[in-house]
């Protein structure tokens, strides 16, 4: 589980989250709504750690944000933003590339890694697409890959 608790962050020195408290619940949904500019991006970033909060506290499963490494961040959540570029690799390596975090040294993919992967396309409705490259899907396309 992921919890804010008073959590304020922004840019510039300027506040954009002021005192939020909210738990983003394991296996579940949660969708952020509202206007653009409203902050739901800054948000998402600060529970990613990718923004210093300027007070509050971010938790992952109880632990303090501030005292996990980039890593166990990782193995925990992902973020895609709004806009990004389209790598030229199929969408299988796209995928792969969320195996990272859970690599040993030295840094190989095993089975293990392959048949996550499989699932991960089954689970998206789009392991018809693992041997396309990300430039050729569409949008939609692009966007279940990157799930």
């Amino acid at each position: 589980m992921i919890e804010l608790f008073e959590a304020s962050a922004g840019y510039n020195g300027q506040n954009v989250l002021n005192s939020v408290t909210l738990n983003f619940k394991k296996s579940t949904v949660t969708v952020l709504l509202g206007p653009n500019g409203c902050g739901k991006s800054t948000l998402l970033k600060t529970a990613l750690g990718l923004l210093p909060l300027s007070s509050g506290e971010v938790l992952y499963d109880g632990k303090n944000i501030q005292g996990l490494s980039p890593k166990q961040i990782a193995q925990k959540a992902a973020y895609l933003s709004q806009s990004r570029s389209v790598p030229n690799i199929t969408a299988s390596r796209m995928v792969m590339h969320g195996r990272f975090p859970y690599l040993g040294y030295p840094r190989r993919y095993g089975p293990k890694d392959y048949e996550t992967v499989c699932e991960a396309l089954k689970t998206t409705g789009s392991i018809e697409m693992k041997d396309r490259h990300m430039s050729e899907l569409s949008g939609g396309q692009r966007q279940k890959v990157y799930v």
